[in-house]
């Protein structure tokens, strides 16, 4: 089975659910996966692709609207795809991508559809009642060590009432903080 027949797997893990073991322990370094790499959505820090190519493939597949898919299609099927080793699967992360409304996480599953054909998806949970405190000391530690989030007020500590109520807020509603079974059913 070629890595075409195989599909592209896109691992959508939500935050706290241990994504990053995943990218690095075993995606990177196994042998029978092509790791094309994951995106950072920090708009300080660059995407993380394998290379180049891969970014430009990935770019209109899953985060410029506005990009034409048909020519990401072209790039993979010319360039990137031949290079491949045919015994490797095909996988690329991207941690927020089941946290998007259900209008827009559909249409990004048609785009990748356009490029690779057939896709999986790899979506790793965590019971919400574990995830909340959490986010909350993750948020709380990178708020007062590594950098201010603005949208947590000036003060270095903030209780989690209020950091729940805010966190709900800058996600643009609780659907998009923790409402993720829309998109899980918009996948199958």
């Amino acid at each position: 089975m070629t890595p075409l027949q195989k599909g592209f797997h896109l691992h959508a893990g939500l935050e706290k659910t241990g994504s990053t073991t995943l990218q690095r322990a075993l995606y990177e370094k196994h042998s029978q996966i092509f790791y094309f790499g994951k995106w950072l959505g920090n708009q300080s820090r660059h995407r993380e692709c394998l290379n180049k190519q891969v970014f430009e493939v990935l770019q209109p597949a899953l985060w410029d609207h506005e990009a034409d898919p048909l020519q990401a299609r072209k790039l993979w099927e010319e360039e990137v795809f031949p290079k491949i080793n045919p015994d490797k699967f095909l996988v690329g992360s991207w941690e927020s991508f089941g946290l998007h409304d259900t209008y827009k996480h559909v249409k990004m599953l048609k785009r990748l559809k356009s490029v690779f054909g057939t896709c999986r998806i790899l979506l790793t949970i965590r019971n919400p009642l574990c995830l909340i405190p959490s986010l909350y000391l993750q948020n709380l530690w990178g708020h007062a060590i590594v950098k201010r989030k603005p949208w947590m007020g000036p003060k270095l500590f903030i209780n989690i009432e209020d950091w729940f109520e805010r966190r709900v807020k800058v996600s643009r509603g609780i659907h998009n903080f923790l409402h993720y079974t829309k998109n899980i059913q918009a996948s199958i």
